[in-house]
């Protein structure tokens, strides 16, 4: 049983450093606004296009961020969750 766990721990540890190098994005308002997260749910950049900044408009900003930022975690959720499921396949059984 030990091993089992030992094993289930070294493939956690490994999806997590898969998931540190899958990206994935989530844009809002005609790509006005790019969000990149990696599978870890981390963000690495947000870019924001130029018309978008020249508008003045604070509030349409904050919200199309906020979408991006959340179709973002969604896309890097789902993917996290396929990884975790592939790795502990048949690993502790009736437990994943």
């Amino acid at each position: 049983m030990l091993d089992k766990l030992y094993e289930a721990q070294k493939k956690m540890q490994e999806v997590k450093e898969r998931l540190d190098k899958i990206s994935v994005t989530g844009k809002a308002g005609n790509d006005d606004v790019v969000v990149d997260m990696n599978g870890n749910l981390k963000i690495t950049s947000v870019k924001i296009s130029d018309e978008l900044v020249t508008l003045n408009d604070k509030e349409q900003l904050e919200d199309l961020i906020s979408v991006a930022c959340n179709r973002a975690l969604d896309a890097a959720q789902n993917v996290a969750q396929v990884e975790m499921a592939e790795a502990s396949k048949g690993l502790l059984p009736g437990i994943f």
